[in-house]
C-alpha cells in the first residue's frame, strides 16, 4: 500500500516536468506573461498538493492533515482564480 503513495508522488512530479516542458514549447521559449504564470503555477501547486496528500494523511498527525487540507491545497485554485481575474482585466480594454 505504501508504494502506491510514492507512485502518486512520482507521477505528480513527472507530470509537472512534462507540463513545464510543454508550456515552454507553447510560448516558444519567450517570456511567459505574468497572468499566465499565476495560472500555471496555481495548477502546478494544486497538482503537487494533491499528489502529496496521501503521504500527509499517512505520515502526519490527523490535526496537521486538517491544516494542510484547509491551507495548502487551496493555494493552487486561489492562484488560478487570481490569474483568470487578471486575464479578464487585461482583455477588458482590448
Amino acid at each position: 500500500m505504501e508504494y502506491m503513495m510514492y507512485f502518486y508522488l512520482v507521477v505528480g512530479l513527472v507530470s509537472l516536468y512534462f507540463f513545464n516542458r510543454f508550456l515552454n514549447r507553447f510560448f516558444e521559449y519567450r517570456d511567459i506573461p505574468g497572468f499566465w504564470k499565476f495560472f500555471f503555477w496555481g495548477l502546478s501547486i494544486y497538482w503537487v498538493a494533491s499528489a502529496v496528500l496521501p503521504l500527509v494523511n499517512v505520515y502526519l498527525d490527523p490535526e496537521l492533515f486538517d491544516i494542510y487540507y484547509a491551507i495548502v491545497l487551496p493555494i493552487g485554485p486561489a492562484l488560478v482564480m487570481y490569474a483568470i481575474y487578471k486575464i479578464e482585466e487585461e482583455t477588458r480594454n482590448v
